[in-house]
């Protein structure tokens, strides 16, 4: 589904996710690395919030961010 409104629903979500999870784990480590699993066409989605895509064969298409 490329319906918009999911677009913005999950960019929402999202955002409060990464927040909730930086202003947690950055006051117990200096570096924190976030991953996911994502549909190859999904990519740019998500690259838009600072992920990177990672090449592995083994583990398919996912990204990771560092905050």
């Amino acid at each position: 589904m490329d319906d918009p409104t999911f677009y913005i629903i999950g960019s929402v979500i999202n955002d409060t996710v990464l927040c909730q999870i930086a202003a947690f784990f950055n006051f117990l480590f200096s570096v924190l690395a976030c991953s996911l699993y994502t549909n190859q066409d999904k990519k740019l989605f998500y690259e838009k919030f600072g992920f990177q895509k990672l090449p592995n064969v083994k583990y398919g298409y996912g990204m990771v961010i560092e905050m």
